[in-house]
């Protein structure tokens, strides 16, 4: 019985434990977090939801380093928690908004770190996606 048990949780841990892969854009937490533990988390690491609703949470942006600043949308169900990271900024001249975060590197990398790490302190399952824009 204990065999089955053990083969069942790790079924379920691998399920849900979805390594990271470059260019992943999304994170996934399954599992329900009420909106005040959402508002802790994103406080902890400097961010204030502006805009929300029964559905969605966004973040203002942050400032990270010199030249980026970030700001999250997560969409909250039931079950499930889906962040989306975006990148704005100036460099050389050229003013960007609203990029989408990926897993790659430089300041991607750096705002889905954070996005992570945010993802990561509500110790559930997590899913790491590629979404297409």
């Amino acid at each position: 019985m204990k065999f089955i048990l053990t083969i069942f949780a790790f079924t379920v841990f691998v399920k849900f434990s979805v390594a990271q892969k470059k260019g992943d854009n999304t994170i996934i937490v399954h599992g329900f977090v009420n909106y005040n533990k959402i508002k802790e988390a994103l406080f902890d690491e400097g961010f204030v939801p502006i805009n929300s609703d029964t559905s969605f949470i966004s973040t203002n942006k942050k400032s990270f380093g010199s030249i980026a600043e970030f700001s999250y949308i997560i969409k909250k169900t039931d079950t499930t928690l889906i962040f989306k990271g975006f990148l704005s900024g100036s460099i050389m001249g050229y003013t960007f908004n609203n990029l989408p975060v990926n897993n790659t590197s430089g300041n991607d990398k750096a705002g889905f770190d954070m996005m992570n790490k945010i993802a990561t302190s509500f110790r559930l399952p997590i899913t790491y996606l590629r979404i297409k824009q």
